[in-house]
């Protein structure tokens, strides 16, 4: 990924504005969607959307936030086969997340379970930005940048309109920083970043600082019993900071 700390003119780069939809709060539970906009030179030239069929059940409180609910996912492909397919519509683009440590955890630790290497891109956050260049907007939610900035878009906490809106934030902050499609795309870097490398967010810092109560353990085991659907569990394999997971049927 260094051809793009050059000279290059942001019309010419592509950016991947992303965002994830999961079965919970933590970094270790399952993606149910992962919804994107390709842009150049701050124009959307491409969109992708999955849903993901889950290896944890749906918290409840997850549900009453995205309304993504089982039945949605019963049929939809698993976690490899929609990682594979982002991975693709990604390329070499630079990834954009607003929060975006919480969705590289997610999709970091999916594609290390599933032993498959990390994507490369630089990335860059909204909410960093935001916080760092344009505190007097307040809270740097999106829903509270939303409004500030006037998306245009409609819907809220679902992956590929909540990418839409983090797009059109970006492009607006960045026209109100002077950045324009002929800048070059390490200003816009040196300015945003520095940029988040995937290869941070690791599956085992994820399961070091994650630590879900008694109870959120009991309601994922009793959800997973009621729909008859396997759990899955990590855990450091002795002494040599390996990462192991299993799938059981509870009864």
């Amino acid at each position: 990924m260094e051809t793009i700390q050059d000279d290059t003119p942001i019309e010419e780069t592509d950016f991947v504005v992303f965002d994830t939809e999961t079965t919970g709060t933590s970094p270790l539970d399952s993606l149910l969607e992962l919804g994107a906009v390709k842009m150049r030179g701050f124009k959307v030239v491409d969109t992708f959307r999955t849903l993901i069929r889950p290896t944890t059940p749906i918290s409840s409180r997850a549900f009453s936030v995205h309304g993504i609910s089982e039945e949605m996912v019963r049929h939809a492909p698993r976690a490899a086969t929609a990682l594979q397919e982002f991975g693709e519509f990604c390329q070499d683009s630079v990834l954009v997340a607003h929060n975006a440590p919480f969705d590289l955890k997610i999709v970091s630790v999916h594609l290390q379970r599933l032993e498959k290497p990390l994507l490369e891109n630089p990335v860059l956050d909204t909410k960093r930005v935001s916080r760092k260049h344009f505190p007097h907007d307040g809270n740097p939610t999106l829903d509270n940048l939303c409004r500030v900035w006037g998306s245009p878009f409609e819907g809220r906490h679902r992956a590929l309109e909540d990418a839409r809106h983090t797009a059109f934030v970006m492009s607006r902050m960045a026209y109100k920083m002077g950045i324009d499609p002929g800048t070059p795309i390490r200003n816009l870097l040196d300015l945003w970043g520095p940029p988040l490398f995937m290869r941070k967010f690791s599956l085992y810092h994820a399961l070091l600082s994650t630590s879900p109560s008694i109870l959120e353990k009991v309601e994922r085991l009793k959800a997973a019993i009621e729909h008859g659907r396997p759990v899955s569990y990590t855990y450091l394999k002795g002494g040599e900071q390996k990462c192991v997971m299993k799938e059981v049927m509870p009864k």
